[in-house]
């Protein structure tokens, strides 16, 4: 793969991310100790 598949691959990555945090922010209060992946080691929220 050269550099600017790359670069689209991450802006899709980068993209794809965003809507999953946004929608993730819109769960109720209830789930917010269910998030525990590799990524986000049971963050909390304010």
């Amino acid at each position: 793969m050269n550099i600017s598949t790359l670069r689209i691959l991450f802006a899709i990555f980068l993209i794809a991310h965003g809507l999953m945090t946004m929608s993730l922010a819109t769960v109720p209060v209830l789930a917010q100790g269910a998030l525990r992946t590799p990524y986000f080691p049971a963050r909390k929220y304010r």
